[in-house]
């Protein structure tokens, strides 16, 4: 792949995701997108001058990924000297579409839930017994498409989607007490991800990868602490399962465990504890600020992302 095309991709994601915010925040307000609160909480926060912030910033992320990828696809095919009639081409371009049908339906869920908060039907405990079943379902989807029918091992159809939900719920976590510390902890792991799949000559997911994590950079303007609109589940399930699910579509199970080194800890913190916090929500205790607690996360995607480039 080109170096101006590595480039593109990200810059126009991130500029769409942050022009796009310039309208849909304050639409968002106007519509009174806000999650309900508890009498005692309005009070509070009123008392404090801070003002309630709308939730689906998600949706930033949404026009940032589909943009992108349509624009470095098309210039992928146009400059990037691919053969289209090759079977590594037919490979690719199945599990670009394999990724971006489970990451849309994944959406989906997102929407439907940030909705149901916004009206206030939404029911958490219906939710927590139905969302594990939607998320593998909607890993196994694509997968008829993906392997025909007919994948090479049975364990194809097992070990992925379960991993990939287990995977997508811990990633889900990280925004506890901590605005913009999952889209940052991913932009970190996308990139880090790219460089891999560039290794291994993977292009079509790369385009993937780089639009989303050029969109996770200009969603930070938004919904970054102090964070002018939250991602809502509409954002947090869009992005929350891609690197799982790359990594294990194609075979990345070292890498993978790395990636998520930032996601068990915050998970391990609890069983630590036994407080059932989360690590974001005991470093606010500590008096860590959110953006010191951002940083430290991040430096850990970091360090583990080389150690995935490092692995052989």
């Amino acid at each position: 792949m080109p170096i101006w095309l590595q480039l593109v991709i990200p810059v126009a994601a991130g500029l769409v995701s942050w022009l796009m915010g310039i309208a849909l925040v304050p639409y968002l307000q106007k519509l009174r997108f806000f999650p309900p609160e508890l009498p005692k909480d309005t009070e509070s926060r009123e008392a404090a001058g801070e003002e309630r912030r709308p939730i689906m910033g998600g949706l930033l992320l949404l026009a940032g990924l589909v943009f992108a990828g349509v624009v470095g696809v098309t210039l992928l095919m146009q400059f990037g000297g691919m053969d289209r009639t090759s079977p590594a081409f037919s490979e690719q371009l199945d599990l670009l579409c394999g990724t971006g049908i489970t990451a849309g339906l994944w959406c989906v869920i997102g929407i439907v839930s940030d909705v149901l908060m916004i009206r206030g039907r939404y029911n958490p405990n219906l939710w927590n017994y139905i969302l594990l079943p939607l998320v593998l379902m909607a890993v196994v989807c694509p997968m008829e498409y993906l392997f025909h029918g007919n994948p090479h091992q049975w364990w194809i159809w097992l070990i992925p989607p379960v991993a990939g939900t287990f995977c997508f719920v811990w990633e889900c976590d990280l925004e506890h007490d901590t605005d913009g510390a999952l889209i940052t902890v991913n932009a970190v792991e996308l990139q880090a991800l790219t460089m891999l799949l560039l290794r291994q000559s993977q292009k079509l997911p790369a385009v993937f990868t780089l639009a989303a994590a050029g969109a996770c950079m200009g969603t930070m303007v938004w919904c970054l602490h102090p964070a002018r609109c939250r991602l809502g589940r509409t954002g947090e399930y869009l992005i929350a399962g891609i690197v799982p699910l790359i990594c294990l579509w194609y075979g990345m199970y070292r890498e993978l465990a790395l990636m998520m080194a930032v996601f068990v800890l915050q998970q391990l913190y609890r069983l630590w504890k036994h407080e059932n916090k989360y690590l974001t929500e005991g470093m606010a205790e500590a008096g860590i600020q959110p953006l010191a607690r951002i940083a430290i996360l991040a430096g850990i995607a970091v360090f583990c992302g080389l150690m995935a480039l490092l692995l052989k």
